[in-house]
């Protein structure tokens, strides 16, 4: 039981610690101060995002073919040169290529890290524990992320170079829990000798030849990234409401807080089926309209509330998905869904950056919340054309 107790601990360190970034929450706000409009913001987010359509697949056969944890490692000291970047290069193409390094070392990561968990627990047959385990790292992730939004808060007193700089050491440092507990393993294979083309075929046909894992390629391609979409935008959204950047900050960081809280008790809501996912992300998401009307701290309040309750529905997405998967190539089927999630981050950051433009940030807000409320109204018709709308975490 020690091996898996140091597995567990690492994936909890590293995943929680990786997250300890201060320049998350006025990253959005020192690119406007440094001359980026509201759809040049928008395009930086898309190139962040076209990194992983272009890299996500390949990315998930090279860790089922080769190493999924020193992929994991690597991605931190590559998360950490893209800060080191906007600090020596602050203007657009600064910071368009520091979303490139940083795209790449997230696209490393995301087949590898969630393959590599499920794969470590099967074997303790511990598997029907994974989105228990995932979830509460995640939730320490988000918590880490909180903590980072306060040192943020504290440090952007001093300059957005020391935030900057805190930035670069923290993805770098966080790896080393991972590297000396964490022991690689690959993946399954119906022939040992498999090919990364075959695994990179194999990973593809499963997701497009299984209708519950195409239902949620697609569901995570048009919906479920609206939630890290509009992450991006809520610190602009609280500066334009009047918050100064120390509070901008620390205003995040309750908002943190209830997204956690949500990842945490995912688990224990596997009864839900698909369409009842649905209806709680489409209920959430009336809270953060609301917020586009309203002041003080009301906002980041309903915010909070909407930030609970996608995490707790996009968590049991995830959980979900890693259940339906049956082939070897599980962290191939994982990336080519991020892949499509890419793709969504793309169209839905040119959405909301057009509107910002034309609008608000705040206004983009509230129609970006009417866009994802009709979303989950086309997904419960699929849902329910498919037949698979009461689909549920404990059918695998």
């Amino acid at each position: 039981m020690s091996s898996i107790r140091n597995t567990l601990s690492a994936f909890y360190l590293t995943g929680s610690l990786r997250e300890l970034i201060p320049i998350y929450p006025l990253y959005a706000i020192m690119m406007g101060e440094h001359g980026v409009s509201p759809l040049e913001l928008s395009i930086l987010f898309s190139i962040w995002a076209l990194v992983g359509i272009i890299i996500e697949i390949p990315s998930g056969a090279w860790a089922d073919t080769y190493s999924r944890k020193w992929l994991i490692v690597a991605s931190g000291f590559i998360k950490g040169s893209a800060f080191l970047t906007w600090y020596l290069w602050q203007d657009f193409y600064g910071y368009a290529l520091g979303f490139i390094i940083w795209g790449l070392g997230s696209t490393l990561r995301s087949g590898a890290w969630e393959a590599l968990l499920y794969d470590s627990l099967k074997i303790w047959d511990a598997q029907g524990t994974f989105t228990r385990h995932y979830g509460r790292i995640k939730a320490l992730g988000t918590l880490g992320a909180m903590a980072g939004e306060i040192m943020g808060g504290f440090l952007i007193i001093h300059g957005f170079d020391l935030v900057l700089l805190v930035s670069v050491c923290v993805p770098m440092v966080a790896t080393i829990p991972f590297i000396f507990l964490v022991r690689d393993i690959k993946s399954e294979r119906t022939v040992p000798e498999e090919s990364y083309a075959a695994t990179l075929k194999a990973g593809v046909l499963e997701t497009f030849n299984n209708k519950f894992i195409l239902y949620i390629f697609l569901a995570f391609t048009f919906l479920v990234v609206a939630f890290g979409v509009i992450d991006e935008y809520i610190s602009p959204i609280l500066f334009e409401k009047g918050f100064s950047l120390s509070q901008v900050a620390w205003l995040a960081a309750p908002i943190f807080l209830a997204q956690a809280s949500g990842e945490a008790i995912a688990s224990r809501f596997q009864f839900l089926s698909l369409n009842q996912l649905l209806t709680c992300m489409a209920v959430s998401t009336l809270f953060l309209f609301a917020s586009a009307f309203l002041s003080g701290y009301w906002v980041a309040f309903t915010i909070a509330v909407f930030f609970f309750m996608f995490a707790l529905a996009s968590t049991l997405f995830s959980g979900q998905l890693q259940k339906d998967i049956t082939g070897s190539a599980r962290a191939t089927v994982t990336s080519t869904v991020s892949l499509g999630d890419g793709i969504g981050a793309v169209l839905w950051f040119m959405v909301f950056g057009s509107m910002a433009e034309l609008a608000s940030m705040t206004m983009a807000g509230a129609g970006f919340a009417i866009l994802t409320i009709l979303v989950c109204g086309v997904f419960y018709l699929l849902g329910k054309r498919w037949n698979i709308t009461h689909h549920n975490q404990t059918a695998s």
